[in-house]
């Protein structure tokens, strides 16, 4: 999971360096779409490790699908935001942000 959120933070750095250059900016885009939708799948995948019962379950993957909402709903007009103040620095400081928030909650989360 660490090593998911480390690829999305390094993969927005290089989208930034990348805005002057189409091909390569899109390239490194989807490479952000791929790695991004790893870093979901592993939260589905974890949750079967992280609950005992299967109702713990039910309710994490509910969890996780509703957050996943709130995230499509509140997360656009935030990344316009940072960009129109910043530029694309501003998306890379917003999205690396989240992803050591990312890192931090999975590191509270693992069982010992």
């Amino acid at each position: 999971m660490f090593l998911a959120y480390v690829g999305v933070a390094l993969i927005t750095y290089f989208v930034t360096q990348f805005e002057d250059s189409p091909r390569y900016f899109l390239l490194t885009a989807l490479l952000l779409l791929l790695v991004s939708g790893i870093v979901q799948g592993t939260a589905f995948a974890l949750i079967p490790a992280l609950s005992t019962t299967e109702s713990e379950q039910a309710m994490g993957n509910g969890a996780i699908a509703q957050l996943g909402n709130l995230g499509v709903t509140v997360g656009p007009p935030i990344f316009a935001y940072a960009i129109d103040l910043n530029g694309s620095q501003g998306l890379f400081f917003v999205l690396t942000g989240l992803c050591v928030a990312g890192c931090l909650v999975a590191f509270i989360s693992r069982r010992y």
